[in-house]
């Protein structure tokens, strides 16, 4: 079997989120590719080079990569997909932005938020907004899921032979363009990929109160969670 993942990443560096998805991607027997889309993104490969994990590191290295677009993406994604029996992508606003569309592209189905792999076929993942586990089998030839970084342990470095290979392939949607984008300052980890969250609801009562839960994630470094009645 032959495993893709989609590399999240900022042109700089590689989200922790990728390394959660390699470590989901060795739980299936046969080879791991990983697929760097983006742009002027040499370091992002060089960081990679340490996951001996990784068999082979496909490079899409584009102006119109550098944003990440998803309608630019996903023809990517789309055009390689028949190479592998399964392709992952975190559950983060990027992987559910990008991987339904490659289902459409494909006419197959995808699976979201898995947090446990049974085998090549079947996975668990949370129903009922998390109040109940479902286990399910995929029937479709190549396996497209998304994965909770928060349920796997993220990979640590490893000697091994990569190969590198570039992509020459270029999609760029006229439809679709980058316009801006506001980063949050702070150290703060991401809530899809923290090792620790703390979180409130209704209880809190107040947003003042709830601004205390905050004070004490910052101390921990921990992420900052809710409830639906808290947002």
């Amino acid at each position: 079997m032959t495993t893709l993942i989609i590399v999240e990443h900022n042109n700089q560096k590689v989200r922790a989120t990728t390394l959660a998805v390699l470590a989901a991607a060795t739980q299936i027997e046969g080879t791991i590719s990983a697929l760097v889309m983006g742009y002027n993104c040499q370091p992002v490969v060089d960081e990679l080079k340490q996951y001996g994990q990784i068999d082979t590191i496909h490079v899409a290295n584009h102006a119109c990569y550098e944003h990440q677009l998803a309608e630019n993406t996903a023809q990517l994604v789309q055009s390689v997909a028949n190479d592998y029996t399964h392709i992952f992508a975190p559950s983060t606003t990027f992987g559910k932005n990008l991987l339904p569309r490659v289902a459409a592209l494909m006419d197959i189905g995808q699976l979201s938020d898995v947090i446990a792999i049974i085998d090549a076929k079947t996975y668990k993942r949370p129903i009922y907004a998390g109040n109940a586990i479902a286990t399910v089998e995929s029937s479709d030839a190549i396996q497209l899921a998304t994965i909770r970084p928060s349920a796997f342990d993220r990979v640590s470095p490893k000697d091994g032979d990569i190969t590198i290979t570039n992509l020459e392939t270029t999609f760029d949607n006229k439809h679709t363009q980058f316009v801006s984008e506001t980063k949050q300052v702070g150290d703060r980890p991401e809530l899809a990929s923290a090792d620790v969250i703390i979180s409130g609801g209704r209880g809190l009562g107040d947003k003042a109160t709830f601004d205390r839960l905050i004070a004490i994630a910052d101390k921990m470094g921990a992420a900052v969670g809710a409830s639906r009645a808290a947002v």
